[in-house]
């Protein structure tokens, strides 16, 4: 199957180095070339991570955040 390709000089340049030392054609340097570099990829996977206790009682983050605005108010912090 014919397909055509534009190539960085640096890269054509290694590629038919590499043709002419092995005595093959360009076209078995890129195809061989190509092929060892092509892999199927794994699929990303998430996994969950036990991250231990909570260090706050996440049921009650309203009367933590209301202490805080308490804090800002009496310390002029906004």
């Amino acid at each position: 199957m014919g397909r055509t390709i534009t190539l960085d000089d640096d890269v054509a340049e290694k590629l038919e180095v590499e043709a002419a030392r092995e005595g093959v054609s360009l076209d078995q340097v890129v195809n061989e070339a190509l092929r060892s570099e092509i892999k199927p990829r794994k699929r990303f996977e998430v996994r969950p991570l036990d991250a231990g206790t909570p260090l706050l009682d996440l049921h009650c983050v309203g009367r933590v955040l209301d202490e805080l605005d308490e804090f800002d108010r009496v310390t002029g912090r906004r």
